[in-house]
């Protein structure tokens, strides 16, 4: 009998997305972001809300957008916590191995993100080309976002929330769920065009302007490639999708700053 190498790394025991089977309980995942995320967004805010104008009146619009990133924030801390006991058996040793994985993609990434944001800027400036009633500087979506902000005292949620979490729920049902595991009935390269279609209308739903599907496009294209790239490591992505709406955060907090300054 014969030990095994101790630097051989191997998957972790009962690891069932090493099958050829879909993971059918992941699915899950749709209606408890779709469904789930606002119900929970309701029932923390409706009694924020009372409380609030019992004690003094008419509540202003920037702390009604702070109660709604509370509720934002903890319906995704209850969705990933509902996703780990799916899967509490396996997930802890097969996430470590996935987020060890990601340094090795380092250099991918950063220059991922360099070519994304230089086909975004070719694309803005395309833009300029078309009828005004088409034009957009910003998509709605990113306007929504940016009137988040002027409220300071939400910054830490917020970061907790655009930065951290919003990646690993989107990146589990965008590509873990469009491309890895539909992926296994349809292919992964029809997968992966799925899933840049399918993030970029969900961001589009109050679009004033067809074009702005476009932004999103890019944004996902960038995503599924180094998801592809990273032979569908999920990690990678989400790492990827921190990165850049950390560098948006960042970018929206600095541009409010010199805003007020003075």
């Amino acid at each position: 009998m014969h030990d095994q190498p101790k630097n051989i790394q191997k998957e972790p025991m009962n690891n069932p997305y090493q099958s050829k089977r879909m993971m059918k309980r992941d699915f899950w995942l749709i209606p408890l972001f779709f469904i789930g995320m606002p119900i929970i967004i309701a029932l923390v805010m409706i009694p924020l809300r009372m409380i609030y104008e019992s004690q003094f009146g008419t509540i202003p619009k920037s702390t009604l957008v702070f109660f709604n990133v509370i509720g934002s924030v903890i319906g995704l801390i209850v969705t990933l916590v509902i996703f780990y006991f799916m899967h509490r058996t396996y997930i802890k040793p097969l996430a470590i191995k996935r987020i060890k994985e990601v340094k090795k993609y380092i250099w991918v990434l950063i220059l991922t993100y360099i070519a994304m944001t230089v086909v975004q800027g070719i694309y803005g400036a395309l833009m300029l080309l078309l009828p005004k009633h088409l034009q957009f500087d910003n998509t709605q979506n990113q306007l929504i976002l940016i009137q988040l902000f002027d409220f300071p005292i939400a910054w830490p949620v917020l970061l907790i929330d655009i930065v951290i979490l919003t990646p690993i729920i989107e990146e589990l049902v965008f590509r873990h769920l469009i491309i890895h595991e539909l992926g296994k009935k349809l292919g992964y390269i029809t997968g992966a065009v799925l899933s840049v279609l399918v993030f970029a209308g969900v961001h589009v739903t109050q679009a004033t302007s067809p074009f702005e599907f476009g932004v999103y496009a890019i944004m996902a294209g960038a995503l599924v490639f180094v998801y592809m790239y990273a032979k569908r490591n999920v990690a990678v992505s989400i790492a990827f999708h921190m990165i850049i709406n950390g560098i948006g955060f960042i970018g929206i907090v600095g541009q409010y700053m010199m805003n007020h300054m003075g």
